[in-house]
């Protein structure tokens, strides 16, 4: 296992923005630190939301899964960084090159870089439809493989971890051996309670079982700030008292 305590990040990403503050601040008081800042509220909000998550003391998980060329990248996270954002996604897709420029623009900054593997609302069939578009090929890699090569490529561009589903994590567990030393990041999104709708997440999880993986953080967003049952207070107690193995 992992030798640090795992985090909850909740993700903001189905917000208004009249409802981000209020909702920021009672999550808060339940005990979050981490929020999730995703493509759409960033588009709406810009950087001024991640100055006010920061005059907060609150840790941000900006999840913009950047995918350009490397010096377009490079430069998009030395600005992530000037915000003083925790995390920042790219995604590996983009290549070797443009994940070594990621990486090196966080140097001697606080900021972590991760590598996206393959998104939660993919299943196999979708995983296959991509694979075909990138190669000639009449064989194309499963969606497990697809990751463990992405993961690959993140660990051998010195990324600070990875994103991925909890169960293609259960289904490599070489995953943990790149990414399973002090300070590396596995954030695991499509978190899940047993009774919660998938919604448009196809790989979800438990919090237990996504530590039981080996995962230092887990992504909740619709669970907690729409809960099916009980108020979100109740629910993040649950999500919490879950995680506290």
């Amino acid at each position: 296992m992992i030798p640090m305590k795992t985090q909850l990040i909740v993700a903001l990403d189905n917000l208004q923005t009249h409802e981000v503050s209020s909702l920021v601040d009672e999550l808060s008081d339940h005990g979050i630190q981490w929020f999730k800042v995703g493509l759409e509220l960033f588009v709406k909000e810009g950087p001024s939301l991640l100055k006010k998550l920061k005059s907060k003391n609150h840790k941000i998980f900006l999840d913009l899964k950047l995918f350009d060329i490397p010096n377009t990248v490079s430069q998009a996270v030395k600005a992530a960084a000037e915000y003083n954002v925790d995390l920042l996604t790219i995604h590996c897709a983009g290549g070797i090159e443009m994940m070594e420029a990621a990486s090196k623009a966080a140097e001697k900054t606080s900021l972590n870089v991760l590598g996206v593997t393959v998104l939660t609302s993919f299943d196999d069939a979708t995983n296959a439809q991509i694979a075909r578009a990138w190669t000639s090929q009449g064989n194309v890699a499963t969606r497990s493989k697809t990751v463990e090569a992405f993961a690959k490529l993140a660990h051998d561009a010195n990324l600070s971890g990875i994103v991925c589903s909890v169960p293609d994590l259960k289904m490599n567990p070489s995953l943990k051996t790149m990414f399973g030393h002090k300070g590396a990041n596995i954030v695991t999104p499509g978190i899940r309670n047993a009774g919660d709708a998938k919604n448009d997440q196809k790989n979800v999880a438990t919090a237990k079982d996504a530590i039981h993986a080996g995962a230092t953080h887990l992504v909740v967003g619709r669970p907690i700030l729409q809960p099916t049952n009980g108020d979100r207070r109740s629910t993040v107690k649950q999500f919490l008292t879950e995680m506290d193995l």
